[in-house]
């Protein structure tokens, strides 16, 4: 067995951060409040996930709001709750005593304490001001605010975090005289307003928030320059105001984490600027998609951002002393985890408390959550979603939920988003914002494909890191609008950036009606769609694609792939509406001038093939025992050295998943069908290359990066939800595959059952898994260092007992230098146990 050099340095690295990760868990579920000030920060753990970490341990936060009875905390440190929401109104009269009464309560009872601070403005019977930093009045009576509360809690020993406003949204003033100062800012004069909006303004002081609409009559629907400046001022209000916070707070306690306050909507999340470390979503069924099998976990998707923040998202538990139905809450906490959250809050206190069953569920599900490792790993999607808050899409309780710009667009981005909303059968989606292509170092390369819809606004590095992405071999889809809102004064032009990119000079006139697409070549990048083939949607008449096209002038090596409306100098001729492919170094860059993803649903013709297409570039898993892109009951993740699995059906279920290991490192809680070094990955996967479950510390310090395909089988049952995760035991075939199973990794014993090459694997209608054997081949069995010791030159009892006849036969073997543990031999069905030597 080959060994990397310095596998024994690396292995001593990963084995402290995975002591470190179980040493973390045993410490947030029973944490000691200090003395002293607790050292509080946000670490990226060795699984790439920013998690919290006090007093050098990781901690996964858990509460519940409403607890303002100091006599309750018993009950509530049963339920598992490790941390105390502490509301602080912004009033004259605040009652003091009682709030400090239950911070020194949760101190006695070991619990940490997060001070939510009403940051809009006191409650009192004076109108308030503009709640804006464009106010300087607001601006020092926050900041006198905020430095009170900072000097008085300073010294509090189990105050972790502190969090700004809830609903922030809801208590942010846009009003006419914020709104002109916007436009002073990007707009010289007035002159150069009214070239950009095609319209005489003799004076700032003319231009009102709700004229502004008005404005766009009789130009092309939802696309004019003025809704356009509009939605990027309540855009920008909004998440200036909340910076204005998060300042006001870094500057006065740096050695404490920042919260947002609860954000009632996804344009919110995508909205919050990087100056805090977590993100509360609260989206309740109802109040956004009524969603009532994962609680809107899409939003917990879009609030990570693709890793950049820590993610606490709010789940409802009751409501008025009522309590919610016990398994569906349960499932709602799984789902938080499978999205990535890295703790979570429930709703209402006076609900759980009165409901035993309820608060019965809550802990025993929160310890499953911490048992199973999935709070302390992050997702690894392998297709994005570029999400600028634009349309405003759904509209719940008057309350426009994916963009700012009211009534700019009708079902984009909305349409796309909660259409992935539980991922797909390669798994789920990350969520981009603007600020994540802006960083000096966007990391894009993950993505197989990134989605743009409606991404009006790209600023010049974000344009550079798009090139840069595609360059390397990633596809960019775009449609109608993409950076137009940097191209000048008109939303038909593209910046020459993107020209380049998308291979398309840009729009030449707009008209409005109701299409489909037919597919006029055949592609590689699209290779299950036909030529003749033709799209439906929920449009008018069935039409996928309805609105405003753009009648554009492609260039010459653009491919028009297919045809919407056809030019007058022929089908694909410059002038016609296409939906194109561009060739750009390494990758493609597609465009549609139209709304690719208002109308052409996931239930339409050809928008399956379309999208499986893309999302199974760079993969790292695809379920293939169904023929749906996205497998009812059925949700799955990649995870660094992991993949999670959800039942959310009310049958038991078996997800057959094919993926990319680590060189036959085995996972957890299935049963895999491992292959040899010479078989070709084409024969299994018809020729498309998989992705790697994480580059990872384990399985460098193994000699696992040499990636192998791995199909795993996958039981579970109802309602509940499986972590495979990767642990240092391989199993190598001497032929083509052999089949293997994980009984159980602890440190006292390695458990296995192995099954030779010819092996069937039966997937049953319950869900259940059975292998069945058949004639015996060679394998080899090697064990690394990990929760079970493996140190140079200690002995091992290794043990292979028959599962037909039951004979068994033990050997005594001594780890060598690097330590493994390698056992070869010839089986049909069999248990490997391997155990400490007792005379050592």
């Amino acid at each position: 067995m080959r060994a990397i050099a310095g596998s024994a340095l690396l292995l001593a690295t990963w084995l402290a951060s995975a002591r470190g990760l179980c040493e973390g868990t045993a410490a947030q579920a029973a944490a000691a409040a200090p003395s002293a000030v607790a050292r509080v920060a946000f670490d990226t753990n060795a699984y790439g996930k920013r998690v919290v970490a006090i007093d050098g341990k990781l901690a996964a936060l858990y509460w519940c709001y409403g607890l303002e009875d100091p006599a309750d905390l018993d009950s509530y440190k049963e339920c598992g709750f490790n941390t105390v929401w502490v509301p602080v109104p912004w009033n004259r009269d605040n009652n003091w005593d009682k709030l400090e009464a239950l911070i020194r309560a949760a101190a006695e009872h070991d619990l940490w304490v997060v001070l939510g601070v009403e940051t809009g403005w006191p409650k009192t019977d004076e109108a308030p001001p503009r709640v804006t930093p464009r106010y300087a009045a607001y601006r020092k009576a926050c900041s006198d605010w905020i430095q009170g509360l900072t000097e008085r809690y300073k010294d509090t020993p189990n105050l972790i975090a502190w969090a700004t406003q809830d609903d922030p949204g809801q208590v942010v003033t846009q009003d006419d005289a914020a709104f002109q100062d916007y436009l002073r800012s990007r707009y010289p004069s007035e002159r150069e307003l009214s070239v950009g909006w095609q319209v005489q303004v003799d004076k700032f002081e003319q231009v009102t928030l709700a004229g502004t609409p008005q404005v766009d009559h009789g130009a092309p629907p939802f696309f004019a320059r003025p809704s356009l400046d509009l939605l990027l001022y309540r855009w920008q209000e909004f998440a200036n105001t909340l910076d204005l916070w998060a300042k006001e707070i870094r500057s006065r306690d740096r050695q404490r984490l920042l919260f947002t306050g609860r954000i009632r909507d996804y344009k919110g999340l995508i909205s919050v600027p990087r100056s805090y470390d977590a993100i509360l979503p609260e989206l309740l069924p109802g109040q956004v998609e009524n969603d009532l099998v994962t609680h809107n976990a899409h939003g917990i998707d879009i609030a990570r951002r693709g890793g950049a923040f820590c993610v606490l998202p709010n789940l409802f538990c009751g409501r008025e002393g009522k309590g919610a139905l016990p398994a569906q809450l349960a499932g709602w906490m799984r789902a938080a985890a499978l999205h990535g959250a890295g703790g979570m809050s429930l709703s209402d206190w006076p609900s759980l408390k009165n409901t035993e069953e309820l608060r019965k569920v809550v802990r025993a599900t929160w310890e499953e959550l911490l048992a199973s490792g999935l709070l302390w790993r992050e997702p690894r999607p392998t297709t994005a979603i570029l999400y600028e808050p634009t349309g405003e899409g759904v509209v719940a309780n008057n309350r426009p939920v994916y963009g700012y710009g009211e009534q700019f667009s009708l079902g984009e981005p909305s349409e796309l988003i909660y259409s992935l909303h539980a991922g797909t059968r390669q798994g789920q989606f990350d969520y981009l914002g603007v600020d994540s292509l802006s960083l000096p170092r966007a990391e894009l390369q993950q993505y197989g494909a990134i989605l743009a819809p409606l991404a009006l606004t790209l600023n010049q590095r974000a344009q550079a890191a798009l090139l840069q992405y595609v360059s390397q071999g990633g596809v960019l889809v775009a449609d109608l609008g993409l950076g137009m809102a940097d191209a000048g004064d008109t939303l038909a032009a593209l910046p020459p950036p993107l020209q380049e990119l998308i291979g398309d000079y840009g729009i030449q006139r707009f008209i409005s009606g109701q299409r489909n697409m037919s597919i006029l070549v055949e592609h590689p990048l699209f290779p299950s769609l036909q030529k003749g083939q033709l799209t439906t949607g929920n449009g008018v008449g069935g039409t996928a694609f309805t609105g405003v096209f753009g009648m554009s002038r492609p260039w010459r090596d653009a491919v028009p792939f297919g045809l919407v409306f056809p030019g007058t100098r022929g089908a694909a001729a410059p002038g016609s509406c296409s939906l194109t492919i561009n060739r750009y170094g390494n990758g493609y860059a597609v465009y549609a001038p139209f709304r690719l993803w208002a109308n052409w649903l996931i239930d339409s013709d050809l928008w399956a093939p379309f999208h499986d297409s893309l999302f199974s570039r760079r993969a790292s898993l695809t379920v293939q025992n169904t023929d749906r892109l996205a497998p009812p009951g059925i949700q799955v993740a990649a995870l660094q050295e992991s993949l999670a699995v959800a039942n959310f059906g009310r049958r038991a279920q078996a997800a057959v998943i094919d993926t990319v290991g680590a060189n036959n490192l085995l996972l957890t809680d299935c049963v895999a069908t491992l292959f040899s070094s010479s078989y070709p990955t084409a024969a299994l996967y018809g020729g498309h290359q998989y992705g790697r479950l994480g580059e990872t510390e384990l399985a460098k310090a193994v000699d696992g990066e040499r990636s192998r395909p791995q199909r795993v089988h996958v039981t579970v049952p109802a309602g509940e939800l499986r972590v495979c995760r990767m642990v240092p035991v391989r199993v190598e075939p001497e032929g083509e595959s052999c089949l293997a199973q994980v009984v159980s990794y602890t440190k006292d014993e390695v458990r296995l059952e192995v099954y030779s090459e010819s092996s069937r694997v039966q997937v049953g209608r319950e869900g259940q898994v059975t292998v069945q054997p058949r004639n015996a081949s060679l394998m080899r069995v090697v064990l690394y260092p990990g929760l079970y010791e493996v140190a140079p030159n200690s002995a091992h009892v290794v043990t292979a007992v028959d599962l037909k006849t039951k004979q068994s036969t033990s050997v005594t073997i001594n780890a060598g230098t690097p330590p493994m543990i390698v056992f070869p031999g010839r089986f049909r069905a069999s248990e490997i146990v391997i155990q400490p030597a007792q005379n050592q």
